[in-house]
């Protein structure tokens, strides 16, 4: 559902007797419902309370890029957006819906403690976009308790474990590959087959112009998924699934697997983390990668100024700093927060799933590059046309032409 914009946003700007402004407005994305909103909600109050300036929430999980476009044409956009690097957010800089942050991430003390891996991945034509905030790492969860009780004693690492073990779990009766068929997370874990045979070069190339039926390898990844599909590796009606429910099946054993980012780690219950091994998607014994493979970056949130946050940068400045501060950062990052800053200090006994993916997941996979190329006007029809792949039917080539059309 689309959350209106608070008509509250004129509020933060300086009034005529020079007094400074107490109100800052936000949209994000983090919902008051998911792991990691109460958490977040926290953060903000302390900031309100700490610095005695009211934020102005608006909060649109699914649809902040548009909610952020919409206000934007009326003048009325939130003052400082927290969303991730992607969809219609990647073109924002480039048409000056935001603004570049390059020389205030320098006044602001912030260009030594920012590791150069993030501010690298958020620099586009020169302008950095936002001020990166919130890495990931995205790998495939095992519940090696669900794996073991038929018979299957380590991770998948080939193609052929992967249908092997996912037989055993569908003829046991127990649930298999979890994934949302119907978002952004099937999409992703398509891709992720996809991209199986390819190498990163023509991975930029055929995502960012569309070339798919022209790309042998990527056919070959496409056959792949479809081989999986068919093998019931999947959980049954994986094709009607969404994120939310895909974590669902997973946290409450239902699922055996499952592609989920380090976002989804506070999900998951101190009981089930314990039995969770993370590791990649396997491949097949032909591909250039020789470990099953994960994604890892740095685009998973930043904080972008708008030009109605420019006009009282220093409140700005006062969150900016505030959220760059090492408590907050050792807060969030103790639930899974990937870091874009340097030296954090965090227990990461505090979350099992933590501690994995920060001394062991390096070791175990092969990261492909995050999927920046996809153009800003195309994603969300990439997305949607993706789901055809998960139905029982279709073959590559319609799936192909599908993921072509989303281009045009």
């Amino acid at each position: 559902m689309l959350i209106p914009l608070l008509s509250s946003c004129g509020q933060t700007q300086s009034s005529s007797n020079g007094n400074t402004p107490q109100t800052l407005s936000i949209l994000h994305i983090t919902g008051k419902s998911t792991p990691d909103g109460a958490q977040f909600q926290k953060i903000l109050h302390d900031f309100e309370t700490q610095n005695h300036i009211t934020l102005n929430q608006t909060i649109a999980a699914s649809d902040a890029p548009q909610v952020y476009e919409t206000s934007l044409l009326a003048g009325k956009e939130a003052d400082i957006v927290m969303v991730n690097l992607a969809d219609k957010a990647t073109n924002w800089s480039k048409q000056g819906s935001t603004i570049d942050v390059k020389d205030l991430v320098k006044q602001w003390g912030l260009a030594d403690q920012i590791l150069p891996a993030a501010i690298s991945e958020w620099t586009q034509n020169g302008k950095l976009a936002a001020f990166p905030y919130n890495g990931f790492k995205w790998p495939v969860w095992y519940n090696m308790d669900l794996l073991k009780s038929v018979g299957v004693t380590k991770a998948p690492t080939t193609i052929d474990e992967l249908i092997t073990d996912g037989k055993k779990l569908h003829s046991a009766g127990k649930g298999g590959f979890v994934v949302g068929g119907n978002d952004w997370s099937g999409y992703t874990l398509f891709t992720q087959f996809m991209e199986s045979y390819m190498t990163q070069s023509d991975i930029a190339s055929a995502f960012s112009k569309g070339t798919f039926c022209s790309n042998a390898d990527a056919m070959k990844g496409i056959n792949l998924f479809i081989k999986i599909r068919d093998s019931d590796v999947f959980v049954k009606d994986v094709a009607g699934l969404k994120a939310d429910q895909m974590n669902s099946q997973f946290y409450t054993a239902g699922a055996s697997m499952m592609s989920a980012g380090s976002w989804a780690f506070a999900g998951a219950s101190p009981e089930l983390s314990k039995n969770v091994y993370l590791g990649g998607l396997p491949v097949p014994p032909d591909s250039p990668y020789t470990k099953p493979t994960a994604y890892q970056g740095y685009s998973s949130m930043g904080i972008w100024i708008s030009p109605n946050g420019q006009k009282h940068l220093d409140q700005v400045r006062k969150f900016v700093q505030y959220m760059f501060s090492p408590k907050v950062i050792s807060v969030q990052v103790s639930k899974g927060m990937i870091p874009t800053v340097k030296n954090v200090q965090v227990d990461q006994k505090a979350n099992p799933l933590l501690e994995q993916a920060a001394n062991h997941l390096d070791e175990r996979v092969t990261y492909l590059p995050p999927n920046t190329y996809v153009p800003g006007n195309v994603q969300q029809n990439l997305i949607q046309a993706t789901g055809l792949a998960y139905t029982k039917g279709p073959g590559s080539t319609q799936i192909c032409q599908a993921l072509e059309g989303a281009y045009k």
